[in-house]
């Protein structure tokens, strides 16, 4: 089975970034499933996928314009210490959810000092080339209520109905 939209596909991967670095792996963890066509992925991820079947091993790049997008250092702003709502000691490497809901933006501490808190709400792998290898290791039809859901079932989950 090739994989289209409305299916559920199964990967092992290892994800590095141009320099060879390990940003991310199922290897020693457990496979990554997604119902393909359903916006979980980067559209250039799953244009690379599209028409592979179970089995087959795809090495590929990602582009910053295809991934996270490339660095904006506008994003990133110091601000007074006193605009931080909390008691514990801020330090470089937090992260902190910057407004509510829709408008919710993720920001990362990158620098602390006696008057201000340097924040960056660039995406952490915004700028960055990505480099998949991936082994496609099943695909198969999504059913209704993975459909509906947007969620794929797990094994119990699919036995039990």
């Amino acid at each position: 089975m090739v994989i289209q939209k409305n299916r559920v596909v199964t990967l092992e991967y290892t994800l590095r970034d141009e320099e060879g670095n390990i940003l991310d792996t199922t290897d020693g963890g457990e496979p990554f499933s997604y119902i393909h066509g359903s916006d979980d992925l980067f559209t250039a991820m799953e244009a690379q996928l599209e028409g592979h079947a179970s089995g087959e091993r795809l090495q590929f790049l990602l582009s910053p314009d295809e991934a996270y997008g490339e660095r904006d250092e506008r994003l990133v702003k110091t601000v007074p210490r006193d605009r931080f709502n909390t008691e514990m000691e801020i330090q470089a490497g937090m992260s902190f959810s910057r407004g509510e809901g829709d408008e919710a933006v993720e920001v990362r501490v990158v620098a602390v000092d006696e008057e201000g808190v340097t924040i960056d709400a660039n995406p952490p792998l915004a700028g960055v080339t990505l480099q998949f290898d991936l082994v496609i290791t099943a695909v198969r039809e999504a059913g209704s209520e993975e459909l509906e859901s947007g969620r794929v079932a797990s094994i119990d989950e699919i036995y039990s109905q």
